[in-house]
């Protein structure tokens, strides 16, 4: 039992080592994530039932240590009030599609996956009852929209807005993350 326990403590302790020397590159196509890396500032429209109202948000976006993914959070405030969220961006290789797992102040949780065509992303949830498109008007700024479907033929519109990006702020890239 010992030898067993020694043997799996060694494992533990030097499998650290071993990754770090053993670690590949990240994907060339995980460095157009580098566009979402930043400071932002959002703001629009949010419709939910027969409510509707508008509102901003403050993002801040860094490479997670290794360059593998973008971690974004952000703080928001909507008519049905204020709250936070921690978003991660990712490139799923074996698939071919980007990842998005978001979570927010109020419990939920949503993963989607993305596809990028020209300068428009289009991310949908696992479940496709929602989706999200993004499109790139400028190195510093994109619009976007978020739908939601109950048939996947109708989508009603959530949420629309525009985002801005601080353009003094460090942001690295995929290679060289900031940290």
């Amino acid at each position: 039992m010992r030898v067993h326990t020694l043997v799996l403590s060694l494992c533990v302790l030097t499998s650290p080592v071993v990754s770090a020397q053993a670690r590949p590159a990240p994907p060339p196509a995980v460095q157009q994530l580098a566009f979402f890396v930043g400071n932002f500032s959002s703001e629009g429209t949010m419709t939910v039932g027969s409510s509707s109202g508008r509102f901003a948000a403050k993002d801040r976006a860094t490479w997670a240590n290794g360059g593998y993914f973008v971690e974004n959070r952000s703080e928001y405030t909507t008519p049905f009030g204020p709250g936070t969220l921690l978003e991660v961006l990712g490139y799923d290789p074996v698939r071919k599609v980007y990842t998005h797992d978001s979570f927010d102040s109020s419990g939920r949780r949503l993963s989607s996956t993305g596809t990028v065509n020209g300068s428009v992303w289009t991310w949908v949830s696992d479940d496709g009852r929602s989706r999200h498109i993004i499109t790139v008007t400028s190195p510093t700024s994109f619009t976007f929209k978020t739908e939601f479907t109950l048939d996947g033929k109708t989508w009603a519109t959530l949420v629309e807005g525009t985002s801005r990006k601080d353009p003094t702020a460090v942001t690295g890239t995929a290679t060289s993350p900031a940290i």
